[in-house]
């Protein structure tokens, strides 16, 4: 939970951290709280609502109006959903904006960087506890449709901010030229291209292309993606490659760090939907090892995911997708799940009411080397697109004499033993998070 708290403060935008939570609760009295009660239905904004079971439209409505009657909301309507505010997401940095924002100017620092992972390293809160652990993600923010749509009309690489401008009107010809200019000059992995050439297909602009590293890119004009349906495709398709790299992780991960190992009696892998982004999480905890050690085995391990997909039977890959596309079909069996699923439609503004269907589909069209060249594009040490990070919790106990300053500081402080090779220290989560691009977790144009 300690590390999960420092990934908040890095991808969540706003986060509020403990000190800031703590200090706000210290200073907040009665009054202020029964003051705050009697705002809370006085700004443009109206509430959302959901009623799901056995009930007809008439008495949904009753109920609905019976609510709205005994709250009393401002006047004069509900503002645009779109004028809301907005929580956003923080994008993990890939290679070149890691060395931008770190300042990693010379060519031995630089050289370093490849394929190492930003890493913040905190001794834990707990003074008791006797555990180290380490996280590691992986964000795809590509199997977004909002970060589709803000790549093709994002600006120049290389720029960095707490907030994002917003991105212009969507060009589809523009930016497919756009993208296919980036294959040409081999700056797209495989995956990609493969992925722009599908979308392409499906769209009906343009026959066949070859594939392949030295594929000639389509051209300019044949290239027309049409917006909403081009990057909902794209976002489907690496949805369903993070989906089943993750379910083929699963057992590597626990046979390796935890049988094989025994570097501790917590160890998991899995793809979370964090703040609308799938990530890649590889966790392990330990009582007998220093958060050191243990980052040096799991980046060891995520250094050869590629050569394990590889290594792995079409048979395996098929028999996963079969069991994901199964589970997406099955028919809630509680009412609460359901209902759940509904409601995040309706909070996200998609309302995509068939998705499990849509990602069943797109799951069905994954091929082994699908997942072999995704785990090249965005996984890979070194690999340009990858978004990856690492976070430390020393156990108080293990934790290197003088880090966080020692003294009252000591708690939640730096580390100040020398991080294993393949970490470049993040000192400063806040300034580190508030030079992140980011994107909205709601895809503005749906709302």
């Amino acid at each position: 939970e300690h590390a999960k708290y420092w990934e908040s403060v890095v991808v969540e935008d706003p986060h509020f951290t403990r000190e800031e939570i703590v200090k706000a609760l210290d200073e907040c009295k009665l009054a202020d709280v029964a003051a705050h009660s009697k705002t809370l239905w006085q700004g443009p904004f109206k509430g959302q609502a959901l009623y799901e079971g056995n009930a007809s439209p008439a008495e949904a409505e009753a109920l609905f109006s019976n609510l709205e009657a005994n709250f009393v909301f401002a006047e004069g309507g509900m503002a645009s959903w779109g004028d809301r505010p907005a929580k956003r997401t923080r994008l993990i940095p890939t290679l070149q904006e890691t060395k931008e924002i770190l300042a990693t100017d010379s060519a031995e620092a630089s050289e370093a960087a490849v394929g190492a992972y930003p890493t913040v390293a905190r001794v834990g809160y707990d003074p008791s506890n006797p555990n180290s652990a380490v996280e590691f993600v992986f964000q795809f923010p590509g199997a977004s449709p909002a970060f589709q749509r803000q790549q093709f009309g994002s600006p120049a690489a290389g720029t960095h901010g707490a907030e994002t401008p917003a991105a212009p009107a969507y060009d589809a010809a523009s930016a497919a030229a756009s993208v296919a200019s980036a294959a040409a000059a081999s700056f797209l992995p495989k995956f990609q291209q493969r992925q722009l050439e599908a979308i392409v297909d499906r769209g009906g602009q343009a026959s066949s292309h070859a594939t392949g590293d030295n594929a000639a890119p389509p051209a300019a004009g044949t290239a027309a993606l049409a917006s909403a349906s081009s990057s909902s495709a794209a976002a489907s398709e690496q949805f369903a490659c993070a989906e089943v790299l993750a379910q083929l992780l699963e057992d590597e991960v626990f046979s390796e760090l935890r049988t094989r190992q025994q570097l501790g009696y917590i160890v998991f892998s899995g793809l979370r939907v964090i703040d609308s982004v799938p990530t890649l999480v590889l966790i392990v905890q330990s009582s007998q090892y220093g958060a050191t050690l243990l980052h040096e085995r799991v980046a060891d391990f995520a250094a050869k995911i590629v050569s394990l997909i590889e290594s792995m039977d079409e048979g395996e890959v098929e028999a996963v997708v079969s069991g994901a596309v199964e589970k997406k079909l099955t028919r809630e069996k509680r009412l609460q799940q359901q209902f759940g699923r509904h409601w995040d439609e309706i909070v996200s503004g998609a309302e995509v009411w068939d998705r499990p269907a849509q990602q069943a589909a797109a799951l069905r069209r994954i091929t082994k080397p699908m997942v072999v060249d995704f785990a090249r594009a965005f996984v890979a040490p070194g690999a340009p697109q990858r978004r990856a990070m690492a976070f430390h919790v020393e156990a108080p106990a293990k934790a290197p004499k003088g880090s966080g300053g020692g003294g009252e500081g000591f708690l939640g402080g730096r580390v100040s033993s020398e991080l294993p090779k393949s970490a470049l220290e993040v000192a400063d989560p806040l300034g580190f998070a508030g030079a992140l691009t980011t994107i909205p977790l709601q895809d503005p144009e749906l709302l």
